[in-house]
């Protein structure tokens, strides 16, 4: 009996194979630098002839285009990355209610010593290059300090922090302006962090069923982990064989003993093998490969469960905990996996995961989060040779002190 429900899947699988939607564009993937804005309130910070009410920075587009409704003015100062890679450290936003002020530091003293004085940590901005290691490439981010004080125009004026990577910016500010020095080393443009491109096996090969065959990639890096996937039908759904491999650039991959000319690989390329991970690239075969069913070829363990239909995640749970925390829970999936991983959109951007998870838990923490930002999740199951459904999608915005921002 049970033999012939694994035949029956088997058929069903291969039957399913001959109709696939259209064509899927591959999901290629690179770490980039990412913009670090500065919206202004009344003047400009660099210099145009009315005073700078209050100043703020952020990498959400979200809080950017809000207070640009709102008449602010936009600069981008410069460029960080999104992920944690080796050598950066996270640039930090805080907020004093009492003040208005908003600072930004990569010191966690400065940042302790801030919260005891009334200020509340808002997340993290990205990841910069601490002021005392220079990478190449980066330049220095110069932070300014504008006090509390009195104009005949204006009135009063809030105190507030300022950022520029011209270190003589303060020469054509009006107001009063105090030199803070070097707060960290940032990239001045778009800047590509990351790549990685699948080697073997090339569009258009095919390859045996049932067989081993070894996966070659390469990356910029050799830091971090790999997952390795494989879809049956042109891209359109993704099963996840290998997950947590080290990076050394090739891995033995048991290929599923199916029929289909619609197959594609993905690699997936985090900075860790568990736990919460940062993406730094994601490599697809633009196009199709080829399996050939091997007749009679023994049944595996990892084959059965790469054909067998697994059970997903369910009562995904996404809150924000604090204003720098998102806490997710869900209900265990059925079959004892491995492990799940966690996956993250920003805003209206694609998923990309965020951590990995390994079982028995079913939660994780989420503090790798901007202010004001949306954010929704999802989770999948994988085990040795197979992963789950995604789970329903899970929503929730980060808070952000920015309809606070402005003149007291």
């Amino acid at each position: 009996m049970k033999l012939r429900s694994v035949l029956l899947v088997i058929f069903a699988t291969v039957v399913g194979v001959v109709r696939f939607p259209s064509l899927v564009r591959a999901d290629n993937y690179s770490l980039e630098a990412v913009p670090l804005y500065q919206p202004w309130h009344l003047g400009s910070f660099l210099g145009y002839d009315s005073s700078v009410l209050d100043a703020v920075v952020t990498s959400s587009l979200e809080e950017k285009i809000a207070l640009e409704t709102q008449g602010w003015k936009t600069n981008t100062i410069c460029y960080v990355s999104p992920a944690q890679i080796p050598g950066t450290i996270p640039l930090m936003r805080l907020f004093n209610p009492a003040s208005g002020d908003h600072l930004c530091t990569t010191s966690v003293n400065e940042g302790q010593t801030a919260i005891a004085e009334g200020f509340t940590s808002e997340g993290i901005l990205g990841y910069v290059f601490p002021k005392e290691a220079k990478a190449p490439g980066t330049v220095p981010l110069h932070r300014f300090y504008v006090p509390f004080y009195q104009s005949e125009t204006h009135g009063d004026y809030n105190p507030f922090h300022a950022y520029s990577t011209d270190e003589h910016a303060s020469s054509s500010y009006r107001d009063p302006l105090t030199y803070e020095g070097i707060a960290c080393y940032v990239w001045p443009a778009p800047t590509q962090i990351a790549t990685l491109t699948i080697t073997a096996p090339r569009p258009g090969n095919t390859l045996r069923g049932g067989s081993d065959y070894e996966v070659c990639w390469s990356a910029s890096s050799k830091i971090g982990a790999v997952s390795i996937g494989y879809s049956s039908d042109a891209g359109y759904s993704w099963m996840v064989t290998d997950c947590g491999l080290a990076n050394k650039g090739f891995a033995t991959w048991r290929v599923p003993n199916i029929d289909t000319n619609h197959a594609r690989m993905q690699i997936v390329w985090t900075d860790a093998a568990s736990g919460p991970t940062n993406v730094l690239a994601t490599a697809e075969s633009g196009a199709d490969l080829s399996i050939k069913r091997t007749p009679f070829a023994p049944l595996h363990a990892r084959t059965l469960q790469a054909v067998a239909v697994r059970a997903k995640p369910t009562g995904l749970n996404a809150r924000r905990f604090s204003a720098s925390e998102i806490r997710l829970s869900w209900q265990a999936a059925k079959g004892s996996p491995k492990g799940y991983l966690v996956e993250r959109r920003t805003g209206q951007g694609p998923f990309r995961q965020v951590a990995n998870v390994l079982a028995p838990g079913v939660t994780y923490a989420d503090g790798y989060i901007s202010p004001g930002t949306s954010y929704a999740y999802r989770v999948r199951a994988y085990w040795g040779g197979a992963s789950s459904g995604y789970s329903d999608v899970a929503s929730v915005k980060t808070a952000s002190s920015l309809g606070a921002a402005g003149r007291s």
